[in-house]
């Protein structure tokens, strides 16, 4: 009899704290992208790879893709503009890339920068076999490092929509591309914006295309211009486009 009333006791005195008890089951949060409907197409004289980017992670970040092309003679880099990405939304993406001459196979890796982590999300082959016999057609002209942009002219040789990309630059850099309109064959004044984690003198390359096969390109030295060089520059710049 002693040893039931001892039994019932020490229940009674665990059941008020396994009521209390909570048991908490959390899931990590995880950083992850799939890439949807890869497509590579000829844009003009260059190329232009398409996708769909799905945020298959749990974590909501400031997002930014990269694109990483190679083969045994040339490396391209090139990046999306960034992209508020929360779980479970879609971005289309369009990279715009070129390479002079440079035919073979080339490897391309897409990585994704989320909430300070880097993830390999998909690789690729392509072929390029186009040998470039035209020459330029497009001007490009006074480009200028500033502290936070790329700042030049372009003179098109024809109405439409451009896309200007840089190529060849330092690793660590990270430069946009940007698309714009010509209304007509005046100088146009076009800004880049880019991040510069070391700076580092040099050379590399700004390319203008459309997809009438008009392209420019320009090879360039990496020199940071002064405060007030850019403050003339950008009046002077101003002072022409609102005369054209």
């Amino acid at each position: 009899m002693v040893i039931i009333m001892v039994l019932i006791l020490f229940l009674l005195i665990l059941l008020p704290t396994a009521k209390g008890a909570v048991i908490d089951v959390t899931v990590a949060d995880y950083v992850d992208a799939d890439i949807i409907g890869l497509k590579h197409e000829e844009f003009g004289v260059g190329m232009k790879t398409t996708f769909e980017a799905f945020n298959s992670g749990s974590v909501g970040c400031k997002a930014i893709f990269r694109l990483d092309l190679s083969n045994e003679n040339q490396e391209l880099t090139l990046w999306s503009r960034p992209v508020n990405f929360q779980p479970n939304e879609r971005e289309i993406f369009e990279f715009y890339w070129f390479s002079l001459n440079n035919t073979g196979n080339f490897t391309g890796k897409v990585k994704y920068y989320c909430a300070n982590e880097i993830k390999e999300v998909e690789n690729f082959d392509i072929y390029l076999k186009e040998y470039l016999l035209s020459k330029p057609t497009i001007e490009i002209n006074s480009v200028k490092f500033f502290e936070n942009k790329i700042v030049l002219h372009i003179k098109p040789t024809v109405v439409g929509e451009f896309v200007i990309l840089a190529s060849d630059y330092p690793k660590s850099w990270k430069i946009e591309q940007k698309k714009f309109y010509a209304r007509n064959s005046w100088i146009k004044y076009v800004e880049l914006n880019y991040e510069a984690d070391v700076w580092r003198e040099g050379k590399m390359k700004i390319i203008v295309l459309n997809d009438k096969r008009d392209y420019g390109i320009k090879e360039v030295e990496l020199k940071k211009e002064k405060k007030l060089n850019e403050i003339l520059f950008r009046l002077t710049s101003f002072v022409r486009s609102f005369l054209q």
